[in-house]
């Protein structure tokens, strides 16, 4: 059975949660739902799926789940934004499951080249988020209509 490591993030980006999942789409819909009301990412608000990692090996991806817990935050930061510069809600993308890294951490698609079939970005033209390919919400900037996803400078 293989696995994900992933991290979870606040709106503002400034609290982090390093977790591990054997099935990343319900994991992440667990965390953004608040279905355990005491957990860590309920209490500090980290709602955004902002990183995931694809292990052929659950026991692979437990390791590495111990390794980034014991990494600076300045590295956890860097590692995030080399694949999700925007620190955008990877979860509000289809098929979280085929849109992460890779065992060889790269990329998003099972190539491990970007985030739709053609490894080419985020909508159906590998071109951005929304319709017209700027990125999410109507000023295009963001993941969603509400702006979700954002940095405080939204984008």
């Amino acid at each position: 059975m293989g696995g994900y490591v992933y991290f979870m993030a606040n709106e503002r980006n400034t609290t982090l949660y390093v977790g591990v999942t054997g099935n990343i789409e319900k994991r992440a819909w667990e965390h953004k739902t608040g279905t355990d009301k005491s957990s860590f990412t309920y209490r500090y608000n980290c709602f955004k799926l902002v990183y995931v990692e694809n292990y052929s090996n659950i026991r692979d991806a437990i390791e590495r789940e111990k390794q980034l817990k014991n990494w600076k935050r300045e590295w956890k930061n860097e590692l995030i934004s080399k694949v999700n510069p925007g620190w955008h809600d990877l979860s509000l993308m289809d098929g979280i499951a085929g849109q992460v890294r890779n065992d060889e951490g790269q990329g998003c698609n099972d190539e491990g080249q970007g985030c739709n079939d053609e490894g080419q970005g985020c909508n159906d033209e590998g071109q951005g988020c929304n319709d017209e390919g700027q990125g999410c919400n109507d000023e295009g900037q963001g993941c969603n209509d509400e702006g979700q996803g954002c940095n405080d400078e939204r984008n």
